[in-house]
């Protein structure tokens, strides 16, 4: 049920999904600033990982993470509809 989902959650889901990736982008960032500055690990690809795909888990969106393929492994995937989306975490 969309009702039941976080607006914020909802918002990176549907700018995901329509192709507004800076919008998408920016709502992500929101709700990133929203965990303790303790508990960030931003050296840790894991960290976004986790974060990202419980998103769009509990968005009930068909996402995978870690998905082995010929060239290596895709850090998410994200299946709609009409298309799937590739979602690389590069951490310094």
């Amino acid at each position: 049920e969309q009702e039941s989902v976080h607006p914020l959650i909802r918002k990176c889901v549907d700018d995901l999904e329509a192709g507004n990736y800076e919008q998408f982008r920016s709502a992500m960032d929101s709700l990133l600033s929203a965990v303790p500055y303790e508990q960030f690990m931003e050296q840790y690809e894991a960290f976004y990982h986790a974060i990202f795909f419980m998103a769009f888990h509990l968005a009930n969106v068909y996402v995978l993470s870690e998905v082995q393929s010929s060239r290596g492994r895709l850090d998410i995937v994200v299946h709609f509809p009409v298309k799937t989306v590739i979602i690389e975490f590069k951490v310094e």
